[in-house]
């Protein structure tokens, strides 16, 4: 979900898993969304069910994410 800075609820993206973990902006203009999602702890119907948990999506959601910082080490 992307909220408004108001905290509405302004856009909902759906994935094909149950277990989406983490979402990235990638790509040189940052405007592709990357969703990570897992298969831990799903039994066998379940793994069935959604044969592509633990796999990473890419979208055009028509957003722009913001660079990183860089640092370091």
């Amino acid at each position: 979900m992307r909220y408004t800075p108001d905290g509405r609820v302004d856009r909902t993206l759906r994935v094909p898993t149950r277990q989406p973990s983490c979402v990235c902006f990638a790509g040189p203009e940052l405007d592709i969304l990357c969703v990570t999602t897992a298969r831990v702890d799903l039994d066998a119907a379940t793994l069935h069910a959604e044969p592509h948990a633990g796999d990473v999506f890419l979208y055009r959601a028509g957003a722009q994410g913001l660079a990183e910082p860089e640092y370091q080490t």
